[in-house]
């Protein structure tokens, strides 16, 4: 007996349900994250920027005049001063970002605009769309990277390198928690 989710008269069924069963076939698609990855980090760059301007006008000046470094040596008497702050404004950001992608996953759209965008969806063991809940839990393992990365930096992304040679091309926190990435064409 064949699973329902392979077999072709069940396909508009599914994809009109929002339901796409993660696949070696469907899940192959790996490199488009690093492109819906880009679409985001420049969309939420430029919300974060204008919502900043526009409410916190005097800090976000007074925050461009600290950080802008005359050079190495000023750079790293900043980075000495305010690594306490440098730390809290990286997990304030890093909250904002994962309440964006969380919401953006259990939202019809299924990923955030970038990857809804490049037609990608996230979606659990079973192909539906996350809960609030789940999508949460999805973005809290990515602390496995994101917290050493501010002592390491890029080098604790080679986790995410997992989604290369995995069957089903997750990556770790992905894997963590029960989620895969999908390219929602069938």
């Amino acid at each position: 007996m064949k699973p329902a989710h392979s077999l072709r008269e069940f396909d508009e069924y599914f994809k009109e349900e929002g339901i796409y069963y993660p696949s070696k076939s469907n899940t192959v698609f790996y490199l488009l994250r690093l492109f819906a990855f880009i679409i985001d980090i420049i969309i939420l760059s430029l919300v974060m920027s204008i919502i900043a301007g526009v409410f916190f006008p005097a800090s976000t000046q007074h925050l461009v005049n600290i950080l802008t470094p005359k050079d190495a040596a000023d750079m790293e008497k900043i980075v000495d001063q305010y690594k306490i702050a440098i730390i809290i404004g990286n997990l304030v950001l890093f909250v904002i970002i994962n309440l964006y992608n969380a919401l953006c996953e259990m939202s019809g759209m299924q990923g955030s605009i970038g990857k809804y965008a490049l037609g990608l969806a996230v979606v659990d063991h079973s192909g539906y769309r996350l809960t609030f809940g789940h999508a949460l839990k999805r973005n809290f393992w990515k602390l496995t990277y994101e917290l050493p990365s501010i002592f390491i930096g890029p080098l604790a992304y080679i986790l995410n390198l997992s989604m290369i040679w995995r069957p089903l091309h997750q990556a770790f926190h992905d894997q963590l928690s029960g989620c895969y990435i999908i390219k929602k064409t069938r």
